[in-house]
């Protein structure tokens, strides 16, 4: 999210793990930090971003054997994003779906972007 604004939508099927699609976001971002919520904790995630000479910026699951340092001054700039992800599916037409073609799906999620955007 580069100053508060989306940068890059994504669209994958509905019965798909969002950790699937953490690779291709990654690619071509010229971030330094990433946030990312407590369900991006993984081993093999944190490594990818590491390898990407990123920051990764998460705290770690309740559950996780391996700690790691966690700053919650840091982890503030994702609420925003979940509250863009929120006002997105204020839009009844994202949230129910009706679309059948992925391509359609797609440009009124990113319609619903840029007009929440222009508010």
């Amino acid at each position: 999210m580069g100053l508060k604004n989306p940068v890059r939508h994504l669209l994958s099927a509905g019965n798909t793990y969002d950790m699937t699609q953490a690779k291709p976001s990654l690619a071509g971002l010229g971030v330094k930090k990433l946030v990312a919520d407590k369900a991006y904790d993984s081993r093999a995630l944190i490594k990818l971003i590491h390898d990407h000479g990123v920051q990764a910026l998460m705290p770690p699951r309740t559950n996780s054997q391996h700690t790691r340092e966690f700053s919650p001054q840091l982890y503030k700039p994702h609420n925003p994003v979940e509250r863009l992800f929120n006002r997105i599916k204020h839009f009844r037409r994202v949230a129910t779906c009706y679309d059948r073609l992925d391509g359609c799906y797609l440009v009124f999620v990113m319609r619903a972007s840029i007009l929440i955007c222009l508010a």
